[in-house]
């Protein structure tokens, strides 16, 4: 078994397969360091996906591919949505486990530590890939037609980036490019998740990728 990353909804019930299955437990070495520790989650993460559980069941897994007696399956870093996400790729049956980097080829809300470019750059890096299945966690495309996902959500991703990018230029500031851009927040699922997704986190993203940039570019100089 191969935890993708350390959040909730994908390692809660680790401890519980653990125990009742016996089976090897896998995820990077950042995963498996995340999830023996505390990881702060929201109040709408904890109803739906549960409280994060302590585990020192994940092992670190630093090899490029993980095989099995049938499938031989290479391990993509893909950071973005999290630091330590991974995606799985079967070259031989065409399948391509992309954890949370798709999701859907728009999106509404960021969590508060996601990184625009670093998914725009997970997102080229499987596009480029010979798939067949798009098997994503929370809305798998089980025939032709992920590549084309993939294509749509990173021309939306690199719109709006370009977008906050030119109003943050202006001297705008989060809220404000958020309404300069046509973008709405999600004031319930803000609050109700003390501000760890909402809409203006994306714009926020946006704002410190550029920063890192921007100081990346005058640090080589």
């Amino acid at each position: 078994m191969y935890i993708t990353h350390h959040h909730e909804d994908h390692s809660g019930n680790v401890n519980s397969i653990a125990t009742n299955f016996k089976v090897p437990i896998y995820g990077s070495l950042g995963c498996s360091e995340l999830v023996q520790g505390q990881v702060a989650t929201s109040l709408p993460q904890r109803l739906f996906w549960g409280t994060p559980v302590f585990t020192d069941h994940v092992a670190a897994y630093e090899q490029s591919r993980l095989s099995t007696p049938k499938y031989d399956f290479e391990l993509l870093p893909i950071p973005g949505h999290a630091v330590d996400q991974v995606a799985l790729f079967e070259p031989n049956q065409g399948w391509l486990f992309s954890a949370d980097a798709f999701v859907s080829p728009q999106i509404k809300y960021f969590m508060k530590k996601e990184s625009m470019v670093q998914q725009i750059q997970s997102l080229k890096k499987m596009a480029r890939l010979d798939f067949d299945l798009l098997l994503c966690c929370h809305t798998p495309v089980e025939k032709k037609g992920g590549e084309a996902l993939l294509e749509q959500k990173i021309n939306h991703l690199e719109q709006y980036y370009t977008a906050v990018v030119y109003y943050y230029k202006k001297g705008q500031s989060p809220r404000e490019i958020l309404k300069s851009i046509g973008a709405k927040e999600r004031w319930f699922q803000y609050f109700f998740s003390g501000g760890n997704m909402s809409a203006v986190n994306i714009v926020e993203s946006v704002i410190r990728d550029e920063k890192n940039v921007n100081n990346l570019r005058i640090s080589t100089l």
